[in-house]
């Protein structure tokens, strides 16, 4: 169970600063593992996977698309996340929208969440919820890393 509480370390400070803290949550390789012949993720064998033999571990693709729409609301560029071949910006920000809102109703929680003060609000904070281990993930992903890039992807 993880309670959830208020991190502003995601959402405030400079540019630069915001940037490194989002690229801690992506493991070296950006999130895309390789696959060896037969379709199996494959141990990091030093060298990049050809892109056929590539795919990319959905929750880091959601943190790219997050990550797109927080620097989009704080006026910063994000033209680099805009990866799309023939996308403008503005379309891979719907993009992301879509798919954000897809993958929350795909892995719907339903936690309770109590109301607090007056009048009535849902903050959110202090609720536990039942979580993935992140940290398994990330371990997951950067043994089977296709590549040796940082970032977010």
């Amino acid at each position: 169970m993880v309670t959830f509480n208020p991190n502003r370390t995601f959402s405030e400070g400079n540019s630069s600063e915001l940037k490194a803290t989002w690229a801690s949550l992506v493991p070296l390789g950006r999130g895309f593992i390789g696959l060896d012949s037969h379709g199996n993720p494959r141990p990091w064998r030093g060298m990049e996977a050809e892109i056929a033999d590539m795919r990319v571990v959905t929750v880091y693709h959601q943190l790219h698309c997050l990550d797109g729409l927080r620097m989009a609301s704080m006026g910063e560029n994000h033209t680099e996340h805009n990866n799309l071949v023939g996308q403008t910006p503005e379309e891979h920000l719907q993009h992301c929208f879509d798919y954000i809102r897809q993958s929350l109703l795909c892995n719907a929680d339903t936690t309770l969440e109590p109301l607090t003060g007056f009048p009535p609000d849902v903050q959110g904070w202090g609720t536990s919820h039942q979580c993935r281990s992140h940290q398994e993930i990330f371990d997951w992903t950067y043994k089977h890393r296709a590549t040796d890039e940082g970032g977010i992807v």
